[in-house]
């Protein structure tokens, strides 16, 4: 079974190197909606911090569930702690082991 993140990573760099495999999946849809540079994402960035709005927020909520099969509430990426590695974290407890 090919993994849900084949075609979404982003490029290689030492930032993209420190996250897990689910955090540079979600840094590579947020990076997208936001105009932003995935392989600058770190695990500590805030969806709204990083210009995140509500209608980002959907759209990444609609990748999320193409790429990883999930569905997140938009609290959670609009929340006060939504951090990337928060919000990852969050995908990985709703896919289960894998």
């Amino acid at each position: 079974m090919l993994h849900p993140l084949e075609g979404v990573m982003p490029q290689n760099s030492e930032a993209i190197k420190r996250l897990t495999r689910t955090e540079q999946g979600l840094a590579a849809i947020w990076a997208d909606a936001l105009g932003k540079d995935a392989n600058e994402m770190r695990p500590d960035d805030d969806f709204v911090n990083l210009g995140g709005d509500s209608l980002d927020a959907a759209e990444c909520l609609l990748k999320v569930h193409e790429t990883f099969g999930v569905e997140l509430p938009v609290g959670l990426v609009l929340g006060d702690s939504a951090s990337l590695r928060s919000v990852a974290a969050r995908i990985d407890e709703l896919l289960g082991p894998r």
